[in-house]
């Protein structure tokens, strides 16, 4: 029996799934506490390195359109992410309980970082989340427009 040749999606997932078990374990149930900070940089590079690697794949093994799909998506959608996360951070400060939800969140991660680092952290988080989060939309209707 031959090998079927793996979709591109699937090469997407093989890249992306580890990544973010390894991140999401280490954030909740702090793994790598007693990890050196050598040893947790390696498993980072490590785990980034398997990202790139099989993204690449993936983005080989994409058609034209699916291609296309991404690039629109990520120009348009993350941009647009991007604005509305700007927006939401000139906003949130002048909303009386949204100050009060960003100081809980910002000392609930603080603790595993040192002082100051935490909201830095969190600042990037939520530009890779809304950037994302605008990615996924963009790329949802492209589908949606070009399947009618």
């Amino acid at each position: 029996m031959p090998l079927r040749r793996i979709p591109a999606w699937a090469y997407m997932a093989i890249a992306s799934i580890p990544l973010l078990v390894l991140v999401s374990a280490d954030f909740i149930f702090s793994f790598s506490a007693p990890l050196d900070p050598i040893g947790r940089t390696s498993i980072m590079f490590a785990a980034i390195f398997w990202l790139i690697a099989f993204a690449v794949i993936g983005w080989k093994r994409l058609d034209e359109s699916g291609r296309e799909a991404h690039k629109f998506a990520w120009y348009h959608g993350g941009g647009l992410g991007l604005i509305a996360g700007m927006i939401a951070v000139i906003v949130i400060p002048v909303l009386p309980a949204a100050g009060g939800l960003v100081d809980i969140a910002v000392n609930s991660w603080a603790s595993k970082w040192p002082p100051g680092q935490g909201g830095f952290v969190l600042g990037v988080l939520f530009a890779a989340i809304v950037q994302s989060v605008g990615w996924a939309i963009a790329w949802s209707g492209w589908w949606l427009i070009r399947r009618r």
